[in-house]
Parts: structure tokens; sequence; C-alpha cells
């Protein structure tokens, strides 16, 4: 996960891959859009459970989920999110 980026920009090589790959064929878009909803439902329930976050982070550094890369990029962002808001908050 690069700092910084914002979700929508890809790499060269990630941008090479989804072309070499075909992977915005609109099945696998559904499915990616999916799991991501679903994970920022789970990070949102679940982020501060013992065991949630550490079972979830192994499993995705290990690509033990489906689309671990999105979901990767997804769980950076989501923590920006929560720091920015955070940060917004302490400094109102």
């Amino acid at each position: 996960m690069t700092r910084g980026r914002k979700s929508s920009q890809i790499s060269e090589i990630g941008e090479k891959s989804v072309e070499v790959y075909n992977l915005n064929r609109d099945h696998l878009v559904q499915a990616r859009r999916r799991a991501i909803s679903e994970l920022r439902l789970s990070l949102t329930t679940g982020f501060f459970f013992p065991g949630f976050r550490e079972k979830l982070l192994e499993d995705l550094r290990a690509g033990r989920r489906e689309y671990s890369a999105a979901l990767k990029r997804t769980v950076d962002d989501w923590w920006n999110e929560q720091v920015a808001e955070v940060n917004r908050q302490l400094n109102s």
C-alpha cells in the first residue's frame, strides 16, 4: 500500500496487470466492490475487537482473501479516514 495515494490511482504495474488479466470484467468488478463493501462494514464493527485486526492483516498479507490487493488498499484508506476524522475532531 502506498501512502498518500488515492484509491482510484494504481501503479503502472497494477494498470498493466488489470489489462493483461482482464480484471475489469463486469462480474469481477462487482465481486471486488462487494468484497470491499463487506470489509468496510467489518472494519467499522470489529477493528478493535481482540484478534480481529491481527487476523485480518495476516490474511491480507498472506493473500488468503479474494481480492487481497484491493482489500489491503481498502484497509489503508479506511485507517487514513479514521485518523483524519480523529484529527478533525481534536482540532475543531
